[in-house]
């Protein structure tokens, strides 16, 4: 995320801001943010924990069906295996779903566990 100074809002006369204000810009696009201080901070927190938040439901997603995938493919996980695959972080996750699809035992799987 990255601010940039702006000028204010005529649109916006609620605000006294003695005619400064910043934008706010991240990878969902611009964040209006008029004034300085703690709404800046707050909209800046807002926007860190959105993007966090749709991070840890797109894991989430990935994990679930992953581990789903694999029981299927391998046979019931272990509660060893389902915990390591619950600590791997994403780009693994990923690794490990496109893995699977040339498993043919759970020994492929504990192959790929041992070397990642």
């Amino acid at each position: 995320m990255k601010a940039v100074f702006a000028q204010a809002d005529p649109m916006r006369p609620d605000i006294e801001d003695g005619g400064k204000g910043w934008v706010l810009i991240d990878d969902s696009g611009p964040l209006l943010v008029w004034g300085v201080g703690g709404a800046a901070l707050e909209l800046h927190h807002e926007a860190r924990g959105r993007q966090q938040g749709l991070e840890q439901g797109l894991k989430t997603g990935e994990l679930e069906l992953t581990i789903r995938l694999l029981q299927r493919r391998c046979g019931g996980l272990t509660p060893s295996q389902e915990a390591r695959i619950r600590a791997l972080p994403l780009p693994q996750l990923e690794a490990l779903a496109e893995a699977l699809l040339d498993f043919q035992a759970a020994a492929d799987l504990e192959a790929w566990l041992a070397t990642s």
